[in-house]
């Protein structure tokens, strides 16, 4: 998944990892948006569905302080880190 996700986002970020989070059935994606233009969140979410994701929430990091991000962006950078949540299907979760 997480070379389809690279692989679709192209030139717009990367998705730096995709990890299980909070339970067996729970995963993250941390994904980091280089193009300032690109903030439709229901086309990353729709990348996400195709690579068999379920239940998809995206959290856009405004403030924090570990990353220096303000107001939405990493400090002294043209970078966005935006956080994906998902489960996968049913069938998937015992693959």
């Amino acid at each position: 998944m997480l070379d389809t996700i690279n692989e679709v986002l192209g030139s717009l970020g990367e998705c730096a990892i995709i990890d299980r989070r909070g339970g067996e059935y729970r995963w993250y994606a941390c994904i980091y948006l280089w193009d300032t233009t690109f903030n439709d969140s229901e086309k990353l979410a729709g990348w996400f569905h195709a690579c068999g994701a379920a239940d998809v929430m995206i959290e856009h990091t405004l403030y924090c302080d570990l990353n220096g991000d303000r107001n939405g962006m990493i400090e002294n950078t043209t970078c966005r880190a935006w956080t994906v949540t998902f489960t996968k299907h049913e069938a998937e979760r015992y693959l």
